[in-house]
């Protein structure tokens, strides 16, 4: 900004330098002019030709524009003076300019690696000193350093399952990771598993088993399994707690059915099959097989091909009528 407005100034002493020349070089010509005409009248009066107060006019004439002449070189002088001056002001300002760009880069922290900010330990005003830090243990780091960056492409997710569930995971799993947060209130709210599922499709990031510990904790019967290969941690948190799930079984030639759509009465698990010859939905047992976050898996009771009500089954009974109203909408 103080340089911008040295530069205004500097074109309008400039302006005025242009202005001040013109005013001269008029002021030479008129005192030229009359100087001239005060010769002749002068040469007139001499020869008895005119009154002596008639050559007084041309020789007052010469006085004023001599005088006129002086204005001008004066105004010309301080008109050049004015551009050294804001000439003057427009170095100090880029000096000042470059000294700000020098204090800056002596205040900015830069950081050895890309990433993102996952924690910042102080504020705008505080002191901090490298005898501050506190390098015993991984979570000291983070609770003393002034500032951690990490690498995103690094995050991984540590998580304790029981053993016996630990049996059917194996590396290269697909994995479902969502902050608690993103789900907490789902799930306070009443929300399905189906819900909670897609909202870990949607919002969390997936990613893939890379280790399950051989061992047990100590103290415990948990197996310690860890996540890695995230693909959206913008939706995640260093520190944070989290959700998984975990993908342990695949069959890409199972009968699948959306998630939901099977319902759950006593022991057993039903799906209501629409009778396109007669109009009507059919209530049948079916065995459910792997459950995933895009389905659950029918082991026997539908055959691929057939149409399943997906919503609204719980007001459905056997033999209900029903009409297909968007064809095109069928899944």
């Amino acid at each position: 900004a103080d340089i911008q407005v040295a530069l205004n100034q500097r074109n309008q002493s400039e302006a005025a330098l242009l202005q001040s020349r013109a005013d001269l070089a008029k002021a030479e010509s008129d005192l030229a002019l009359a100087e001239t005409e005060f010769r002749r009248y002068q040469s007139l009066f001499e020869q008895g030709a005119v009154s002596e107060s008639d050559r007084d006019v041309y020789r007052n004439r010469v006085d004023q524009a001599a005088a006129a002449y002086e204005i001008a070189q004066q105004a010309l002088r301080s008109a050049e003076d004015d551009v050294r001056v804001a000439e003057s002001s427009i170095e100090a300002a880029q000096a000042r300019r470059n000294q700000v760009v020098v204090d800056l880069e002596d205040t900015q922290l830069v950081s050895p690696i890309d990433g993102v900010i996952a924690y910042i330990n102080i504020r705008q005003g505080e002191y901090w000193s490298s005898r501050y830090l506190d390098t015993s243990s991984p979570q000291s780091v983070i609770e003393t350093a002034p500032i951690v960056v990490v690498d995103p492409s690094t995050y991984e997710v540590e998580m304790e399952i029981q053993a016996d569930d630990a049996d059917a995971l194996r590396l290269g799993q697909c994995a479902y990771v969502v902050l608690e947060e993103a789900v907490s209130g789902a799930q306070a709210n009443g929300a399905t598993e189906q819900d909670l599922l897609e909202i870990a499709r949607r919002e969390g990031s997936e990613g893939r088993v890379f280790a399950v510990s051989p061992s047990q904790t100590p103290g415990g019967r948990g197996t310690r399994v860890t996540i890695r290969d995230l693909q959206q941690t913008s939706n995640l948190k260093v520190g944070a707690r989290v959700y998984v799930w975990i993908e342990t079984l695949a069959n890409p030639d199972a009968t699948l059915l959306p998630l939901g759509s099977v319902l759950a009465r006593g022991q057993n698990f039903f799906a209501f099959v629409v009778n396109e010859a007669d109009g009507t939905v059919e209530q049948r047992r079916v065995t459910r097989g792997v459950e995933s976050s895009s389905g659950v898996e029918i082991l026997s009771g539908i055959e691929p091909g057939e149409m399943v009500v997906i919503e609204g089954q719980n007001r459905l009974v056997d033999g209900t009528p029903v009409d297909v109203i968007n064809r095109e909408q069928v899944q």
